[in-house]
């Protein structure tokens, strides 16, 4: 479904959900380790920023983390392979959790983390969708905490 420009209400929104859900667990599987910015470009065929919803997974294809992005390349094949904190904040509860550095927590994130995306356009859409997918999978990693 094309959100772009089309404004729905809450409930319509929502009954897109599991449909939506469908076409996010059953896009392909990617190694987390191949996904660079320009690989993630090549997989949607733009250069255009990619508006969406990505899942991370284990070798096991156990959900770990939902996120949503205005540009997926750049979220996913940039910031998620850093290791700064601002940019890197999966990799930094990894690191912590595992009480690893946090170039030994990527490292660890290329070996056995794979994502799944789903291109969304509507912003409302992709905010209520990722804390459904979140919820609905209880990914571990995801925290909605307000600071």
């Amino acid at each position: 479904m094309n959100y772009e420009n089309y404004i729905e209400t809450f409930d319509d929104l929502v009954k897109s959900f599991p449909e939506l859900f469908e076409k996010l667990t059953g896009s392909d599987r990617l190694n987390f380790s191949t996904l660079t910015k320009s690989t993630i470009e090549r997989v949607f065929n733009k250069k255009d920023p990619i508006h969406g919803i990505y899942l991370i997974s284990n070798k096991s294809d156990n959900p770990l983390y939902v996120g949503r992005s205005r540009n997926m390349a750049v979220r996913i094949g940039v910031d998620h392979r850093a290791i700064q904190k601002a940019q890197a904040n999966l990799t930094y509860k990894i690191a912590k959790e595992k009480n690893i550095t946090p170039v030994e927590a990527r490292s660890f994130m290329y070996e056995n983390f794979f994502v799944r995306m789903i291109e969304i356009d509507n912003e409302y859409a992709r905010t209520l969708f990722e804390v459904y997918v979140a919820m609905k999978l209880q990914t571990p990693y995801n925290s909605f905490r307000e600071s």
